[in-house]
Formats: structure tokens, sequence, C-alpha cells
């Protein structure tokens, strides 16, 4: 009997599992399941580059979809514009066992504009397509077809674009015409293109293997070096009108000069201005900084995305007139006025971002890696860099956005790659002293005065510059790690200084903190600096991790006790030092005074995944020292 039922379930296992289409789920690799979400059954990706200014894209790509997690692979968006075009654009459900349920119909794609709020004027669109499925598995399979007016940009291969992923099969073919130069680089692949030649063109083929899905980290690098991937640049390429070369930064940056040739003429009374700082100021510096805070008093940015001015800035004269412009356009009017002022200046490219995944740069690998410009003025040893769309940053400082990374400086010779200034964790101090006084019912009264140097001071000054008060006053209502409490008074200045900086100064009260039980007092001597990692030891850890940017953050706590009081044991003193970071906390109590030093030194690297544990352990330490009681008796 056991065997009749066996016989009859491995007849019905072989009937579904040749049901109709490649997409039954029965065919998945069962490896390819673990993990996973979503499966891409296939991606098929042709790009035929023989015309420099037409270049055409053939993809296929399918999806099996696991579960809810995964619906947003069942959505397609394809943007165009001026520059590019879409051919064609369909879909296909299939369900669980690979058989078709509908196909897409003209009236299941839409057609709308792609403008963001921060966008004045562009001409981006996007066509998109929903074939969401609410019984799963199902699996939900792209054909599309574009052809772009520019060859600057190519579109490479990422079999899986993140966590609960995995991939069946990718393919990825460039076709170019034959000894034309086509750049590509394979990370965490073994394998390298085959290459045919042909009457009258060259094919670059890549079979990528299956690739199964990964499970993210908490702390884990960015995923993209830990995926295979492979990336293509041109070497001769084209953009509306304007030819360049990629083989070298050199070539690059005489391309995106070509783009700045006749953008940087002032009108006659900006002229004139210049003329009266440059008369005016003591010096090249001040010079330069009136020059700056004239771009960020006059002018605002707003994003201008029309064809080629994804490239290429509007002239100064617009910006002048308009009093606005984006990235490209500010830097370029900034460096027309320091040009009149005869301060050689220089337009940079640059990848800019706050996450660690924006200073991923491969600096060996000549292509279009870039997002953002500012400018650079070299003056030897004291180069200043202007982040010219920010109206609040200080001249000479790159703040979180744009420090630490590669930026391209366009040279009448060329393009030089160099690297932009590194705010090391001993230069990002965040500096507090904190006075209260202990209420009757156990509440504090708080003076607090902190000092923000470097990075530090970002969202401060942000926040100090950009919200009005109320709104000001709520997000100080929503900062402290304290149950309950009151803003009474806060202000902040900006001193003078060639460090960028703020201090902020505050009263604050809470009605309960201190837990009072008959004779004794219990307090928490750390109010209001906390540390908020605290990771778990781990032994199944599989990648590099990283904690976050550096700082110093040192505080002197004095809290004032009611008098005929004592420490009930002995107080706090411990110190960590590794290779994470240093930690010490300190307590002494003098005149019903409990003071307590901190200080943190939190370095700024990415670590082996061998280290995670004993990070794990430093971390852990520092959180519960943070949050430590103090207990303190009533004398007798």
């Amino acid at each position: 009997m056991k065997k009749a039922i066996l016989f009859t379930l491995t007849i019905l296992y072989n009937i579904l599992l040749s049901a109709q289409g490649d997409y039954n789920i029965l065919k998945i690799n069962p490896d390819l399941l673990k993990n996973a979400n979503v499966v891409k059954r296939v991606e098929q990706t042709e790009i035929d580059l023989t015309k420099l200014d037409k270049v055409v894209t053939k993809t296929k790509v399918a999806y099996t979809i696991l579960n809810k997690n995964a619906d947003k692979y069942a959505y397609l968006s394809l943007p165009y514009n001026k520059l590019s075009s879409i051919n064609s654009m369909n879909a296909n459900l299939y369900d669980a066992f690979g058989i078709k349920i509908k196909s897409s119909k003209k009236s299941d794609i839409n057609d709308e504009s792609n403008s963001s709020n921060s966008n004045l004027a562009d001409d981006d669109r996007l066509k998109w397509i929903n074939f969401f499925h609410k019984t799963y598995p199902y699996t939900v399979e792209f054909e599309y077809e574009m052809t772009a007016k520019y060859s600057m940009f190519i579109p490479g291969a990422y079999p899986v674009y993140g966590a609960n992923m995995s991939a069946e099969k990718t393919s990825y073919q460039v076709i170019t015409n034959p000894g034309y130069q086509l750049r590509h680089r394979e990370r965490n692949l073994s394998i390298k293109p085959t290459i045919t030649d042909h009457k009258n063109t060259t094919t670059y083929s890549w079979e990528l293997p299956a690739v199964n899905a990964f499970l993210s980290e908490e702390f884990m690098t960015p995923w993209k070096s830990i995926l295979p991937s492979i990336s293509v640049a041109p070497s001769t390429f084209y953009l509306e009108g304007f030819q360049g070369n990629m083989s070298s930064w050199k070539d690059f940056g005489l391309f995106q000069q070509q783009l700045l040739t006749g953008k940087d003429i002032l009108p006659d009374h900006l002229k004139q201005y210049v003329s009266s700082v440059v008369a005016s100021s003591k010096s090249q510096k001040e010079t330069i900084n009136t020059l700056f805070r004239y771009l960020q008093n006059n002018t605002r940015y707003i994003s201008i995305q029309l064809g080629v001015g994804g490239w290429q800035p509007h002239d100064a004269k617009f910006v002048a007139d308009k009093k606005f412009g984006d990235c490209k356009a500010l830097t370029n009017f900034m460096g027309a006025l320091l040009k009149e002022a005869k301060i050689p200046s220089h337009y940079a490219l640059i990848k800019a971002g706050r996450n660690l995944s924006d200073r991923e740069f491969e600096e060996d690998f000549v292509s279009s890696q870039f997002n953002h410009v500012i400018l650079c003025v070299p003056n030897n040893k004291d180069t200043v860099w202007l982040e010219c769309t920010s109206n609040i940053i200080e001249p000479g400082f790159l703040g979180s956005f744009t420090q630490n990374r590669p930026a391209l400086l366009i040279t009448e010779n060329g393009g030089i790659l160099v690297r932009t200034p590194v705010y090391n964790y001993n230069k990002n101090l965040k500096t507090r002293t904190v006075k209260a006084t202990v209420l009757p019912q156990g509440g504090l009264d708080i003076n607090i005065t902190t000092r923000y140097k470097n990075m530090q001071q970002e969202p401060k000054l942000s926040l100090y510059k950009n919200f009005s008060e109320n709104d000001l006053k709520d997000e100080l209502t929503n900062t402290f790690q304290l149950a309950s409490y009151s803003i009474n008074s806060h202000n902040y200045s900006i001193p003078d200084s060639t460090i960028p900086e703020i201090i902020e100064t505050l009263n604050i009260s809470t009605e309960k903190y201190c837990q009072v039980s008959g004779k004794r007092i219990f307090i928490v001597s750390n109010i209001i600096t906390k540390n908020n990692i605290s990771p778990k030891t781990d032994s199944t850890k599989k990648y590099d991790f990283f904690f976050g940017s550096g700082f110093v953050e040192t505080d002197t706590i004095n809290i004032q006790l009611p008098g005929g009081y004592k420490p009930e044991s002995k107080l706090i003193d411990v110190a960590y030092k590794t290779v994470f970071g240093n930690y010490r906390y300190s307590q002494s109590f003098v005149n019903n005074t409990l003071t307590t030093i901190r200080t943190f030194e939190k370095f700024d690297n990415v670590y082996k995944v061998g280290l995670y544990n004993e990070a794990a352990e430093f971390y852990t330490k520092v959180y519960k020292t943070d949050r430590a009681k103090s207990v303190f008796v009533k004398e007798e």
C-alpha cells in the first residue's frame, strides 16, 4: 500500500514538474529557495553599442515571487526623456506551475511625469506596469526594449539586488563595432567574457552562475561588496552633440571641460561687485569667503534636468538673473565669481552621499561614478572646498555628504583625480557640560551647554538654520532619552572660528528622573548622552561590519543632591580600550555633588567579521555603563 502511494505521488510530482512553462516552481533548485522571498528565474540583457548615438537595450527578466515581502518585483517602471525612449514594454503573469494567467494590454501600462519636488524643470517621464497577484507563489515576466541617444552610461549586470533574493540564470551581452575598446569590471566573479568577432561586430558575452539568497545582517557593509556584478564602460562615447573619451580620468575631464566652455561669463553688474570685493578684502581667503556668502545669500538650490542639462550647467548669467540653479549651475557660477577675482578654481565631480556605500569608488576603473558637483579652490596646503548648494554650510567645510572620497577636478588639461578632506573621528567633537539639581520629588532642573564641531555640528546647524521656532522646540522635546521633560529655554550661537562649530544652551526640567525609595536615591548620572548601539554576540555572522562615522564625545555632568546623602557603594570608575574605540566613565562625590566624566571615542572603520563578537562585547559594556544607576543613602 505504501509503495502504491509513493508511486502515485511520484507520478503526480512528475506531472506537475512537466507542467506548461519554464517557470514551474518545482524546477527551482531547493538551494535557491533557502532564505529567499523572490527567485529571479532569468535575466537576459543585450546592448547594441554599434551606434554611439543610438544604443538599443533589450531585456527579458522573470521573477518568481514567493511571498508578500517580494511583491515589489511585480512592478516594473521605466524612466525616459528626450534622450531616451521606450520601444516596447510588456508583461506576463504565471501561476505556481508556470501556466500563463494573463498578458499585459496597452491599458495596463501607465505613463506619467517623473519629476521630483526639487526639480523646477525636467523632461523625465515614467512608464510603469503593476502585475501584483494575491496567490503565492506566482511569476511575473517582463520584456522591454529601450533606445538611448547617448553612450556615456551603459547598464551593467546584477544577478541579485539585495537580501532574500536568489537568481537562476543571468546572461549579459554587449555588441560593439570591431576594434572598439569596451572596458569591463567583474566583481566577486571568476568568469570573463566570451569575445566573438563577426564580420561587422564584436560581441562580449557573460553567462553568470546561479546565486543563492543571503540574509541581511545588522551593521553589515554594503551588499554590493559581497555580490557578483559586471560593469562596463565605454572608451569613445556620445552625449547629445558632444563626443568624449573615457579611457582615462584625463580624457573624461577633457569631455567635461567641453560642457563648461563659455559658461562662466558674468553680467557687468556682478563684475563690478566682484571688483569692489577684491578692493576691500585684506586677503584672498577673505575674498573667497565674501563671494561665497554672496552666493549663499542670493541664490537657492533647485534641480533642473533637461537633456544634456543633467551634465552641462546653465551659464553664470542664468544664475545671476534667476537666482537659482542646481549643483552644476551654482558651482559654475561660484567659479565664475572667483575667476573674475583672478582666483583659479576647479569644477569637481564627486560621488556624494552619507552612507558607507556612497564612499565606494573604483579609482582604477574610469567610468561615470559621479552624482554631484562641488568647487575646489587650490592654494597649496590650504585648498578650499566649497559646497555651493548649501546656504548654511561654512566656506571650506565639506561634511558627511562629500568628505573622504575621490573627486575629479576639471582642468583645461583634463581630469585630475584627488581626494576630499577627511574628518577623522578625533575632529568630530561633541563637548557637553551638564549641571543638574535634584528636586524634592526626584525630578531634575538641568542646564546643558554643548559645543558641536565639524561633522557633529551638521544636524544642529540644520536644526538652527532651517527650522521655525515652534518646530525647533518640538524637535528638542523629542531629542533626549528622558521619560518626560520640558524645554524651558534654548539658544544657539556660532563662534567666529576656522572650525565649523555651533554652541547649544538649554534649560530643561523633568518631574521624574531619580527613584526615591525611603532613605535612598537611585540615579543614572549620565543624564543626556547615551550610546544606543547594543549588538548581541553572534557566531553565525558572515559579513564585515561598520558602526557608522567616528567621533569623540566628552561629558562633564554635575548633579547637586539634597544635603545629607552619601554613596552607598563604590562609585563607577571604568575604562575600555579597544580597536573599535575607547571609553572612560568615572565618578566622584564632593559637597553633595556627584560629578561624572564620560569620554567615548568611536572609531570610523570597517571591521572583519571575525571581530564582531569582540565589538558586541565592547558596545554592550558602553551601553550598560551609560545607563548604570548609582545609589545614595541618607546619613543617619
